[in-house]
């Protein structure tokens, strides 16, 4: 599921809120500003232990150092879906063990952010689940997020914490 923002005004965010508000797949950033930051945590994202939520954590990061992110909503990108149907829960899975690895992340002591974020995000999806029952590949894949986003927080929490 791909990250869709539906807002037709461009926007402005100078500090974190309730939703990430980078979207790696369509995003600008200059090399020296990526630099600086130390570039995206190699520990999330494709490939990595939690393959998700590296441009959510970037933003994240850019918000905390002062940076603004901008939404410009004549600025498309369109992917093509390769997937299919099959394939979403387990896409669903490695989403939200990313998810919760950021959420863990940036949970930091004396901060509910991140557990703020985890607890919304988590509602959502129980939210969502009794509207996607009557189509069992997408209700696996709620599941799935759900266990995902407990299991990637625990193991972040457990092995990665710095």
């Amino acid at each position: 599921m791909p990250a869709l923002v539906l807002e037709s005004e461009p926007s402005l965010h100078s500090a974190r809120g309730p939703r990430d508000v980078l979207a790696g797949g369509n995003m600008a950033i200059r090399v020296s500003d990526l630099e600086e930051l130390g570039g995206f945590d190699e520990r999330l994202g494709p490939g990595s232990r939690y393959p998700a939520a590296e441009d959510n954590d970037l933003g994240l990061r850019l918000l905390a150092r002062g940076y603004s992110i901008r939404y410009e909503p004549e600025a498309l990108v369109y992917h093509r879906a390769w997937r299919g149907a099959a394939s979403y829960p387990l896409v669903r899975w490695r989403y939200g063990r990313g998810k919760g690895a950021f959420y863990a992340k940036s949970s930091q002591p004396g901060d509910r952010y991140g557990r703020s974020r985890a607890v919304a995000d988590l509602g959502a999806r129980a939210r969502r689940l009794p509207r996607v029952l009557h189509r069992p590949v997408y209700a696996a894949g709620e599941v799935l997020y759900v266990a995902g986003v407990v299991a990637g927080g625990v193991e972040w929490l457990l092995r990665e914490r710095r």
